[in-house]
């Protein structure tokens, strides 16, 4: 009888431990379907977006830490530092550099020397990494402004925020120039996409298009998208407020600085600008889907989603954003596709360009919910394997970019601590791949704490050396642009 009450006890308790077992994993199970429901809520969406931007700060630490100042970063910090000196504050600001006017870039460099000396190349940098990422801000809020959803507009949102295939405008100072004028675009973008009539809205969008034209060479190309939207809503007075100060600028300049100079760059065939034009869109695609061989498929729905897509208020801004890719890589194939159709796949033109068409790409992903929630998951999953591929090329590139940077600043070190130094021609230019510093300035950037006096510790330095105080030295290799 004992062995049986034993027995019974035993199967008692074991019963209840199995149900109590089930009912913790009936409760993890609902706790994990509401999280699950949580995450995919636009509320996770809004979450998951802020926690990307918390990861930006540790990223552009590891993407910036090693960069240095670079070729075009010296026509800022030095070459304009001398031209005001000489020729007085008007050419400093408005002579045209690669066709470009420079104006509001040129005075956020000038303000930030001004502040924090040449010891660091960090405040430059983050120039450009602050205003990129501003622009991604105003991409994801044009995105949410035409009805793309919440989590598609997060994703896209994070591979713009770590464009890896944009590398170019995420590690040198100088393309704040570029991430100027397009956040710039996409703020008067938001303000004029408003119907009624003309407001401190579309004052305030004039005021900031000023700022876009004289930023870089988009200035023109964006006020042309800002004149489509505008046109697409019959806003016509708003159309003179907000483009015609730029236009007025802008031709001025032109005629006044820019007409007559000379550019580098040689003569090419402009019948080329057409495939000038389908590589540049069609490399832009490619590093957004992250599969080159569904770039095409995604080139057709984004198309087809401007013209036959949602409610006309949003394919009006997107044909807009459409129209100014097509002009930006027209215009740009016009003035250099002397270089080379392929030159328009450039990284510093695909952030650009990226950032332009994000909001129409990402309705073109939306609508694969119309074949069915799952095709939906997967064109959401192809963008997460798109984030990760260009995080990898981000930090790849942005470490060969470094190298080669702090090469020439060894290099520099080296020919200030030569014995030779004195018997160099003061025009004498070390690195040919940065033309801007000579002989000359060697020590300006001593005394900035830019550069240290060295003396070679090998062979291999020794031999850099001797190139650089004879023909100068060889460019460290470096990713294409």
């Amino acid at each position: 009888m004992t062995d049986m009450v034993s027995d019974d006890t035993v199967g008692a308790h074991t019963a209840g431990a199995h149900t109590a077992g089930r009912d913790v994993f009936a409760r993890l199970e609902r706790h994990g379907r509401r999280g699950y429901v949580w995450v995919a809520s636009d509320q996770g969406a809004v979450w998951a977006w802020r926690l990307a931007l918390l990861a930006a700060v540790p990223i552009y630490y590891f993407v910036g830490r090693h960069q240095w100042f670079n070729r075009d970063d010296w026509a800022y910090v030095l070459t304009r530092e001398q031209m005001r000196a000489s020729h007085g504050w008007d050419e400093w600001l408005f002579v045209p550099q690669d066709g470009h006017w420079l104006s509001a870039s040129i005075l956020v460099f000038k303000g930030t020397m001004d502040v924090f000396g040449l010891g660091s190349y960090w405040p430059f940098l983050l120039l450009a990494l602050i205003s990129h990422t501003i622009a991604v801000v105003f991409a994801r809020l044009v995105c949410r402004r035409v009805g793309v959803s919440e989590w598609t507009t997060t994703l896209l949102a994070v591979l713009l925020l770590f464009f890896g295939s944009g590398w170019h405008n995420l590690t040198f100072a100088i393309q704040v120039c570029y991430s100027l004028s397009v956040l710039c675009f996409l703020g008067q973008l938001l303000l004029v996409d408003h119907d009624g009539p003309v407001d401190r809205r579309d004052v305030l969008g004039a005021l900031i298009g000023l700022v876009t034209v004289s930023s870089s060479g988009f200035g023109p190309i964006f006020m042309a998208g800002v004149a489509v939207l505008l046109v697409l809503r019959r806003r016509w007075v708003a159309l003179a407020v907000g483009v015609g100060p730029q236009a007025l600028a802008y031709a001025w300049w032109t005629l006044a600085w820019n007409l007559e100079s000379e550019s580098a760059v040689p003569p090419g065939v402009r019948t080329d600008v057409p495939a000038f034009v389908k590589s540049g869109v069609t490399g832009t695609f490619e590093a957004m889907v992250g599969f080159p061989a569904m770039a095409g498929v995604a080139i057709v729905v984004t198309v087809a989603t401007m013209f036959g897509g949602p409610a006309w208020r949003s394919r009006r801004v997107t044909l807009a954003l459409g129209a100014t890719v097509v002009v930006m890589f027209a215009g740009i194939g016009w003035q250099r596709v002397g270089l080379g159709v392929a030159s328009a796949d450039s990284s510093r033109y695909r952030d650009v360009a990226a950032l332009v068409v994000a909001p129409a790409f990402g309705l073109a992903v939306d609508r694969a919910r119309r074949l069915g929630p799952e095709f939906l998951t997967v064109a959401r999953l192809g963008l997460l394997v798109a984030v990760a591929l260009n995080l990898g090329l981000l930090r790849s590139a942005s470490q060969t970019f470094a190298a080669a940077s702090r090469y020439e600043q060894r290099v520099f070190g080296l020919v200030l601590g030569s014995d030779q130094l004195g018997t160099l021609d003061a025009q004498h230019i070390p690195v040919p791949n940065s033309p801007d510093v000579n002989v000359w300035e060697l020590p300006l950037l001593a005394a900035e704490g830019a550069i240290t006096p060295r003396q070679p510790v090998d062979a291999a330095e020794q031999a850099t050396l001797d190139a650089a105080l004879s023909t100068g030295a060889p460019t460290a290799p470096m990713p294409p642009p």
